[in-house]
Formats: structure tokens, C-alpha cells, sequence
């Protein structure tokens, strides 16, 4: 994950006369940049800092003209700021990373229409709408989904046929999340899940025993009652079904490093 204050390099006002440059990461936003960016029609990896809400608008432009773009990551120049992405009306069909790093006021509508996505991260988008999992989880080839202070929501459902090929799921400061439900079906090929910073979750994921494929079940900074929950005898009322979970680790960051205990 990249730093959350990355700064970028200032490009010339004649970017535009680089016609075969193919990556360009990364690059600190301005108005010249993004006039010219629509004549680099070769590039295959785009990143951009320091984004503005009301550039939005001439960054759609020319990222419409980009058909080569094979991986975008956008940050704006602060948590709280928009990346505004709702402009974009024929966004790069072949693109497989989108990294978003600020807030988004919906998932922009073209998210699930890219099939070729393997890789998703969405950090401070602060989206309250309950639909985010729906709309991602028809993407026919994602590998790995990072939900970084991305929903603001209470609840998280998975259901049957989601995220078909899905290996990795990470949850982190997710502030108001606090129950998760997996149904059958969902995520058949997770290898890894991990769930940090989630302070209202204070009980297993309902239902995460159908994740038949998980190797790794990982927590950090979750609340005691999780950790306790998962550390009881089944006698106690303890996590019943952490058989189907090879690998359960709890983490807690102490004194400048993390603590881990594994769970068996």
C-alpha cells in the first residue's frame, strides 16, 4: 500500500509530446497535466497525486481516451477530498488495477462493467450504500479486494455466486461495521481474509465456515470479545468452526511492533 501523503513529480507542460510513453507513476495533478494527458495513447499504468474535486471533469476527458490503460491509481490530495470519476463515459476496457484513494460520493456505475479487473483497492471512499459488495462482487476475475475506511456502513453481506475467483479479501477501518454474513457460494476460492481495525465487529463472520478454500484467517486490532471468542472452548460458547480455518491469527500493535498469537 502506498503512502497516504505520496507527493508525485511535477510533469512538464509538453507531457503531451511523449506519444509512446507507456507508464507515468507518479505524477502530481494540475490543470496542464490533465489537458495533455489524452494524447499519451500508449500508456498502460497511470498514477496521479494531489487530486481535486473539480478536476474531475477534465480527468474523465482524457482518461476517455485512454483504451490502453491497463492499471489507474488515483489519490486526491486529501482523505476528505472527492475523486470524482462519474464523468467517465467510456472508461478503459482492459484495465485490470484500479487503486482509488479518496472519497467517492457512489462506485462509479463502469467499476462492474470492466471483466478484465483482477485487482481492487478502494481506500477512503466512505460509501454508506449497502450495494457496494452487489456491485463488485459480478466481477468475473477478481483476484484481491482491499476495503481501506471504504464503507461506512454497519453490515457486510456475501451471497451465493459472488466473487468467483476472489483469493484476497482484506477489511480494514471499517468504523461502523458490525456484522458480517457469508453465505454458501460466495468467495469459493478465498485463500486469505483479513480483518483489522473494525471496532464495533465483535463476533466471527456469520457464516465463514463455507469458506471451504481460506488458508489464512487474520485479525488486527479487533475487539477483546473477538479475541476471547476465538480463544474459548467450544464448551465456553468459543468459535465452533475454526476446524475449517487451517491458519487463525489474532494481531495487536504494542509498544511500536505488532503482537501475534497464533490460534489453533
Amino acid at each position: 500500500m502506498l503512502s497516504s501523503n505520496l507527493r508525485g513529480f511535477k510533469a512538464a507542460f509538453t507531457i503531451g509530446e511523449f506519444k509512446y510513453l507507456e507508464k507515468l507513476c507518479f505524477v502530481k495533478s494540475n490543470i496542464h497535466l490533465l489537458k495533455e494527458l489524452w494524447k499519451l495513447k500508449e500508456l498502460r499504468r497511470l498514477g496521479i497525486t494531489k487530486l481535486r474535486t473539480k478536476e474531475g471533469k477534465l480527468l474523465c476527458s482524457s482518461l476517455d481516451e485512454l483504451k490502453n490503460l491497463q492499471s489507474l491509481n488515483l489519490h486526491a490530495v486529501d482523505e476528505d477530498e472527492i475523486v470524482d470519476l462519474n464523468h467517465l463515459s467510456s472508461p478503459p476496457k482492459f484495465l485490470k488495477h484500479l487503486y482509488l484513494h479518496g472519497r467517492l460520493e457512489k462506485l462509479p456505475d463502469w467499476i462492474p462493467e470492466l471483466k478484465d479487473l483482477t485487482k481492487v483497492i478502494l481506500r477512503w471512499s466512505q460509501l454508506g450504500d449497502d450495494r457496494l459488495v452487489m456491485s463488485l462482487g459480478g466481477l468475473p476475475n477478481l483476484v484481491e479486494l482491499e476495503l481501506r475506511r471504504a464503507y461506512i456502513g454497519d453490515e457486510l453481506h456475501f451471497k451465493d455466486g459472488q466473487f468467483p475467483k476472489l483469493k484476497i479479501l482484506l477489511l480494514d477501518e471499517l468504523e461502523g461495521l458490525r456484522s458480517m454474513t457469508l453465505k454458501e457460494g460466495a468467495m469459493p476460492d478465498l485463500n486469505m481474509l483479513t480483518i483489522s481495525r473494525c471496532p464495533w465487529l465483535k463476533s466471527v463472520p456469520t457464516g465463514i465456515e463455507h469458506l471451504k478454500s481460506v488458508q489464512k484467517l487474520i485479525f488486527f486490532d479487533m475487539p477483546d470479545q473477538l479475541k476471547e471468542r476465538l480463544w474459548a472452548d467450544d464448551e465456553e460458547g468459543g468459535y465452533e468452526k475454526r476446524d475449517y480455518m487451517p491458519e487463525v491469527y489474532f494481531g495487536q500493535y504494542r509498544a511500536g511492533h505488532w503482537e501475534y498469537c497464533y490460534i489453533d
